[in-house]
């Protein structure tokens, strides 16, 4: 931690004066806890993330624990087999104007595209030639993109999530996040109409620099809102700069989705929450 703040310091000095005013993310101040809300296998986190789509914090966490209610298991026993042998949309229930499907008989407020996300995830996790005993941990961050972005209902905002705030990956370059570019455009004073019209390249181009500790700029960009960087303190920064790291959890823009099957054009950050924000993307 202490290698990658004296990097980011040295290469982005008003980080220090960032990293002052908001203290460390939580992925990085308090990084096993942040794991384990993840879930306790990759399976399980995934999973989370295709249910969590396009539906606030409360609702994602009810319709997870419905799921798995439905599929007669806890967290801990949550697996491809459950999925594959679930039987889906035996009854389909109107919920809101829209069709709600079941697993095993029981509503559980998934939608068709989420029932389709969740087996094509749980055929993945089953197949020799995909991810059956693959230890994704053990694979480079483009392996793992390679592989994950293959499954429907995941795009690159998702498969960065994961990287990120599970495999806890050192640098990761989330550039496609709403709340990572106005960060991003916070630090360089870029204007509304400078910015919006800016595309993923451009921003990847202000921020090589990051290398190779993107994932901790990346996240401290999510604490913009909180952060004054005109005549601001410009003590040290956190951790073995000078200043006991503030946990500070991710935010609310990491938990609602783009729309079922796309791609997310741009999470739309609120602020932070207890819980990072889940997306799921289909089209690649």
């Amino acid at each position: 931690m202490d290698a990658a703040l004296t990097h980011l310091v040295a290469v982005e000095p008003k980080l220090k004066t960032w990293v002052c005013q908001s203290g460390l993310p939580s992925a990085f101040a308090a990084p096993a806890a942040v794991a384990d809300d993840e879930g306790p296998t990759y399976f399980t986190s995934l999973a989370k993330t295709l249910t969590f789509q396009q539906v606030s914090i409360a609702a994602g966490k009810s319709i997870f624990a419905k799921m798995l209610d439905a599929l007669g298991c806890t967290v801990t026993e949550l697996t491809p087999e459950r999925i594959r042998d679930a039987a889906f949309g035996v009854i389909v229930i109107v919920v809101d104007g829209k069709q709600k499907q079941t697993i095993n008989g029981v509503s559980c407020g998934l939608s068709g595209a989420k029932a389709r996300y969740l087996r094509s995830l749980s055929a993945h996790f089953l197949a020799p030639d995909k991810l059956l005993n693959v230890d994704l941990q053990a694979l480079p961050d483009e392996e793992v993109y390679r592989k994950l972005i293959a499954i429907d209902g995941f795009g690159a905002w998702s498969v960065h999530m994961f990287l990120l705030f599970k495999l806890q990956r050192p640098n990761v370059f989330a550039v496609g996040d709403l709340g990572v570019k106005k960060g991003i455009a916070k630090l360089h004073g870029l204007s509304d109409a400078q910015w919006k019209k800016m595309k993923e390249p451009q921003f990847l181009e202000l921020v090589q620099h990051w290398a190779p500790y993107a994932s901790l700029a990346t996240a401290l960009m999510w604490s913009a809102d909180k952060v004054r960087l005109d005549g601001a303190d410009t003590g040290s920064a956190g951790g073995g700069l000078g200043l006991a790291p503030a946990v500070r959890t991710p935010p609310a823009s990491k938990k609602r989705a783009a729309a079922d099957g796309a791609d997310p054009e741009e999470p739309v950050t609120t602020g932070e929450t207890k819980r990072k924000r889940r997306a799921g993307e289909g089209s690649r």
